[in-house]
């Protein structure tokens, strides 16, 4: 055999893009996994695609990839689950996202919180509604903040209100022996 035959592939693009994909790859895991909020995404039946290592913690799941392919349901209960799943579809079928909505959860420890929640629509490159992400901040020490603030509000008005019922029954009772003295003093006056 005389002859060597080489082939050769320019395949620096594929490289480039390669790198680029590997780039975008750890910016989603850092996020991820560094957020301390709820960060997931879901397909168009509302079944997890991927969460936050956050939110595998809340659901009692080991890692992240034991909550994909569940939903809502398989961690809540059907009054959380149902307007959860509700959202989602409305959002898939008119691609209006849901911004700040605040909304009460239970957990599958049974432990309640509060959440602000941000859904959106989750787009393919040609801009095809495939599904939704989310992200949601436990606002549970907000929440009680504003209870204890309203509690407290509540009793300064109430403390007011008996403030002014009192001064009212106060002023009452010193104006009727203070008549009774003035008036004697004025017929003490007139008599010699």
């Amino acid at each position: 055999v005389d002859r060597i035959v080489v082939l050769t592939q320019d395949i620096t693009e594929r490289k480039r893009a390669e790198e680029a994909l590997a780039q975008e790859h750890d910016l989603l895991r850092n996020l991820m996994d560094g957020v301390a909020d709820a960060v997931y995404f879901k397909d168009r039946q509302s079944r997890f695609l991927r969460v936050s290592r956050d939110m595998a913690v809340k659901f009692g799941a080991r890692t992240p990839e034991e909550v994909v392919g569940k939903t809502d349901f398989d961690f809540f209960d059907e009054a959380h689950a149902r307007p959860a799943y509700e959202d989602e579809q409305r959002i898939i079928a008119t691609g209006e996202p849901i911004v700040g909505k605040k909304e009460p959860e239970t957990w599958p420890d049974g432990r309640h919180s509060w959440a602000l929640t941000t859904k959106m629509p989750l787009c393919d490159s040609n801009g095809n509604i495939i599904g939704t992400f989310g992200v949601s901040k436990d606002i549970t020490t907000l929440v009680e903040a504003e209870r204890q603030l309203e509690k407290a509000r509540d009793t300064a008005v109430e403390a007011m209100r008996l403030k002014g019922e009192f001064l009212a029954n106060m002023s009452h009772e010193i104006r009727t022996p203070m008549n009774a003295i003035i008036g004697m003093a004025g017929l003490l006056l007139e008599t010699e």
